[in-house]
């Protein structure tokens, strides 16, 4: 389901941080199957403070660090749960090393951890779901 050929192949940009815009991952079909079915349950807010600001979102884990399974799964749908038998397949003999919290994440670490996450306005209010590869 997913290219992941595309981020391999793809350029990472490093002003003004780690970044890429990589276009292509999904054919329109799937894209349009993860869009029209994107999950709305199992969220949980993540609230912090880095000595800077404070901030708050919610947060969906597809796959957990280190897990061989999606995050509940019974709840995805086929288009979801394809996806993360994709990442769980591609990643599964890294898992070791994305799992080991010692050092910081290589790239191709990053492209493993997929995270649903909807943010919290200013007055509270939830904004729009998005998608997030991080």
């Amino acid at each position: 389901m997913i290219n992941l050929t595309r981020i391999e192949r793809s350029t990472l940009s490093t002003e003004p941080y780690e970044w890429a815009l990589v276009g292509g991952l999904f054919a329109p079909e799937d894209a349009a199957a993860l869009v029209e079915s994107y999950p709305r349950d199992h969220f949980k807010t993540v609230r912090g403070y880095d000595q800077e600001k404070g901030y708050e979102y919610e947060a969906r884990s597809l796959v957990p660090m280190g897990g061989d399974a999606a995050s509940h799964v019974a709840d995805l749908s086929p288009a979801w749960r394809g996806l993360a038998g994709d990442l769980l397949q591609r990643f599964s003999l890294r898992r070791g090393r994305v799992a080991r919290p010692a050092r910081r994440p290589q790239r191709e670490d990053r492209h493993a951890r997929l995270l649903f996450q909807r943010t919290l306005g200013r007055d509270g209010r939830r904004m729009p779901l998005h998608p997030a590869l991080v």
